[in-house]
């Protein structure tokens, strides 16, 4: 299913693109396991400190591989770079503005891009120079992953 986000942070990442590049996906995303963690506090400290463990571990991932994130983001792949945004609070569809440029990989720094069910949402893995970062996002992940695969094939 494609993220309702997906064609406002297309517009909002024009101004940070280089000539020729055009967007192919883009979707809110965020450390796995912090949805874990949030939906578990409160109610079950032990599966919150699961979730908590799993999001530090893909913090930890990310600043290894070089790709900086937040949470939530705008995870935004275009035709030469896998790019991560801030964004604003999104809320029922409202919110979600691109509000800063955190960071961006050449795609040829991506070793892989895999996405796989995870319950409701669904797990990605992007492996860079070896190390896999593990994030998790609701809709428009398998998306993404075809555009990677699409544009990998395509050069």
């Amino acid at each position: 299913m494609k993220s309702k986000y997906a064609d406002k942070f297309a517009a909002g990442a024009a101004e940070y693109l280089e000539p020729g590049e055009e967007v192919r996906a883009a979707l809110i995303a965020q450390a796995r396991g912090r949805s874990q963690r949030i939906t578990a506090a409160g109610t079950s400290f032990a599966v919150s400190e699961l979730g908590a463990r799993k999001q530090q571990r893909s913090i930890a991932a990310a600043d290894e591989a070089g790709l900086v994130i937040d949470n939530p983001m705008a995870l935004v792949l275009t035709s030469q770079r896998l790019l991560t945004f801030k964004i604003s609070t999104p809320i029922l569809g409202r919110g979600g503005q691109i509000k800063a440029l955190l960071g961006g990989l050449p795609l040829d720094a991506v070793d892989s891009l895999e996405v796989k069910r995870a319950g409701l949402g669904r797990k990605i893995t992007i492996t860079i120079a070896g190390t896999a970062v593990d994030l998790e996002a609701a809709a428009g992940a398998d998306e993404l992953a075809a555009a990677f695969d699409g544009g990998r094939t395509a050069t």
